[in-house]
C-alpha cells in the first residue's frame, strides 16, 4: 500500500513539475519572442532545476507541442458529436468552440501565436481527420478538395483572428463562418436541406 500512495504522490508532482512548467512558459511569452526563451528562462522562472524540466521535456519546442496537443484534446471534447441529433449542427459545434475560446482567449491567443503554421497545419489535419470520420457534421457529400478547402479557411479564419487582423468578436466569427458554411453547401448541393 505504501508503494501505491509513494507513485500517485509522484505523479501528483510530475503533474506540478509539468504545469510549472507551462505556466513559467506562458508568462515568458508574454513578455518576449518566442526564438528567445530558453530551457534557462523557463527554470530560473518557475524554479525547477534543469534536470526536472529535462525529465518531462526534450527541450522549449516539447513544451510547446505539449500545449498545442492540450488544445486539439480540448478541442475534441468540445467536437464530441452530441447525442441529440438535434443538435449535430455547424451551428451548435461553432457555439461550443466559441465557449471553449471564451473561456481563456488570452491563452488561446499565445497557443495559437507562438505555434503559427505548424499548429494551424496540426489543426487542419485534426479537423480533416473528424470530418472524415462523419464527427462534423457539415455536409455528408464533400468530395476530399471541398473538404480541405472548407476546413482550411475556417483555420485562417480563427488564425488571423487570433493574431488580430479580424475586427469583431468570436461570436460575430462564428455566425459569420456558420452563414459561409451554410451557404457554401446549399449553392454545392441543390435540393440537399443544410444542418
Amino acid at each position: 500500500m505504501a508503494e501505491r500512495s509513494g507513485k500517485k504522490a509522484e505523479y501528483r508532482s510530475a503533474r506540478r513539475s509539468r504545469r510549472m512548467i507551462k505556466t513559467a512558459f506562458l508568462e515568458l511569452l508574454r513578455e518576449k519572442e518566442l526564438k528567445k526563451i530558453t530551457v534557462t528562462d523557463i527554470v530560473n522562472r518557475c524554479g525547477l532545476n534543469r534536470g526536472t524540466f529535462y525529465s518531462h521535456y526534450t527541450g522549449v519546442s516539447a513544451v510547446i507541442e505539449q500545449i498545442e496537443n492540450e488544445l486539439i484534446a480540448a478541442i475534441e471534447d468540445v467536437l464530441e458529436p452530441p447525442i441529440n441529433d438535434s443538435e449535430r449542427t455547424v451551428n451548435y459545434l461553432l457555439k461550443k468552440f466559441t465557449e471553449l475560446l471564451k473561456s481563456d482567449v488570452e491563452y488561446y491567443r499565445l497557443v495559437v501565436n507562438c505555434g503559427g503554421e505548424q499548429f494551424a497545419s496540426k489543426f487542419r489535419d485534426f479537423l480533416l481527420a473528424r470530418m472524415k470520420k462523419g464527427d462534423l457534421l457539415v455536409h455528408k457529400e464533400l468530395s476530399e478538395v471541398e473538404a480541405q478547402f472548407m476546413i482550411g479557411g475556417f483555420v485562417a479564419v480563427y488564425l488571423n483572428w487570433f493574431q488580430g487582423k479580424t475586427d469583431c468578436t468570436l461570436e460575430e466569427l462564428g455566425m459569420a463562418v456558420d452563414s459561409i458554411i451554410r451557404t457554401s453547401a446549399q449553392r454545392s448541393r441543390p435540393g440537399k436541406k443544410f444542418s
